[in-house]
Protein backbone atom coordinates (compact mmCIF):
# COMPACT_ATOMS: atom_id res chain seq x y z
CA UNK A 1 0.00 0.00 0.00
CA UNK A 2 1.46 3.69 -0.86
CA UNK A 3 0.99 6.50 1.08
CA UNK A 4 0.95 7.12 5.15
CA UNK A 5 -2.02 7.70 7.60
CA UNK A 6 -1.25 11.33 7.71
CA UNK A 7 -0.75 11.80 3.95
CA UNK A 8 -4.31 10.29 3.68
CA UNK A 9 -5.21 12.36 6.51
CA UNK A 10 -4.00 15.40 4.80
CA UNK A 11 -5.95 14.64 1.32
CA UNK A 12 -9.03 14.11 3.52
CA UNK A 13 -8.59 17.96 4.95
CA UNK A 14 -7.73 19.49 1.65
CA UNK A 15 -10.92 17.45 -0.03
CA UNK A 16 -13.35 18.98 2.40
CA UNK A 17 -11.83 22.03 2.10
CA UNK A 18 -12.30 22.45 -1.55
CA UNK A 19 -16.19 21.20 -1.84
CA UNK A 20 -16.92 23.39 1.20
CA UNK A 21 -15.25 26.36 -1.34
CA UNK A 22 -17.30 24.95 -4.23
CA UNK A 23 -20.94 25.57 -2.31
CA UNK A 24 -23.06 25.99 -3.20
CA UNK A 25 -22.26 25.13 -6.45
CA UNK A 26 -21.20 21.46 -7.10
CA UNK A 27 -17.54 19.58 -8.08
CA UNK A 28 -17.35 16.34 -9.93
CA UNK A 29 -15.09 13.66 -8.20
CA UNK A 30 -12.95 13.64 -11.49
CA UNK A 31 -12.33 17.29 -10.68
CA UNK A 32 -11.85 16.43 -7.14
CA UNK A 33 -9.18 13.59 -8.31
CA UNK A 34 -7.58 16.31 -10.38
CA UNK A 35 -7.12 19.21 -7.52
CA UNK A 36 -5.74 16.38 -5.23
CA UNK A 37 -3.42 14.60 -7.69
CA UNK A 38 -5.12 11.17 -7.17
CA UNK A 39 -6.79 8.30 -8.98
CA UNK A 40 -10.93 9.12 -8.81
CA UNK A 41 -11.08 5.90 -7.49
CA UNK A 42 -9.43 7.17 -4.28
CA UNK A 43 -11.61 10.08 -4.31
CA UNK A 44 -14.48 7.96 -4.13
CA UNK A 45 -13.08 5.78 -0.92
CA UNK A 46 -12.44 9.40 0.88
CA UNK A 47 -15.89 10.47 0.47
CA UNK A 48 -16.68 7.04 1.76
CA UNK A 49 -14.52 7.63 4.89
CA UNK A 50 -15.50 11.07 5.25
CA UNK A 51 -19.85 10.04 5.08
CA UNK A 52 -19.07 7.50 7.72
CA UNK A 53 -17.90 10.00 10.10
CA UNK A 54 -20.43 12.52 9.42
CA UNK A 55 -18.10 14.92 8.04
CA UNK A 56 -19.27 14.83 4.59
CA UNK A 57 -23.05 14.16 3.32
CA UNK A 58 -22.50 13.27 -0.56
CA UNK A 59 -25.90 14.55 -2.44
CA UNK A 60 -28.55 12.20 -2.82
CA UNK A 61 -28.96 13.89 -6.32
CA UNK A 62 -25.65 14.09 -7.94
Amino acid sequence: MFGNKQDKDDRLHQLVSIVRACRPASITQAELARRLGVQRSTVLKDLDVLQAKGLYIVDPKN
